[in-house]
């Protein structure tokens, strides 16, 4: 049986190994290891070549995990990577980002507060 202590800790879901890293190179040596990936980059300049390479050597989906917050001079990049030559799965972690990713492929990331109940609202006096 193999080790997988030093890959990072799965996220199941619906059954499935879903694997979350900065290194896309770890992704593609452990692509056995999971169902897709998340790719959580530090710079977002090569991503879509990065993450269109990885998918076609490993044969994995790759999702990439959006910025919580995009800043005005972002967009541009942003637009570029969302294009329609650019990645086709995403992670949302803004509202903003519902709109420039409603043609992909998207989960809602934890940053969209999907997991946490709703406060009730306190009358005001």
């Amino acid at each position: 049986m193999r080790q997988i202590t030093l890959l990072p800790t799965p996220i199941i879901c619906l059954h499935r190994k879903i694997f979350k890293s900065d290194d896309i190179d770890f992704l593609i040596a452990a692509a056995e290891e999971y169902d897709a990936a998340i790719f959580t980059p530090h710079n977002y300049a090569d991503v879509t070549k990065l993450i269109n390479a990885a998918e076609t050597k490993t044969k994995k989906r790759f999702y990439l995990d959006m910025p919580i917050m995009l800043r005005e001079k972002d967009n541009e990049l942003i637009s570029e990577i969302l294009s329609p030559s650019g990645v086709k799965n995403v992670i949302i972690n803004n509202i903003g980002e519902l709109e420039l990713c409603k043609t992909k492929n998207y989960i809602l990331g934890s940053a969209m507060n999907i997991v946490n109940p709703q406060l009730p609202a306190r009358k005001c006096r």
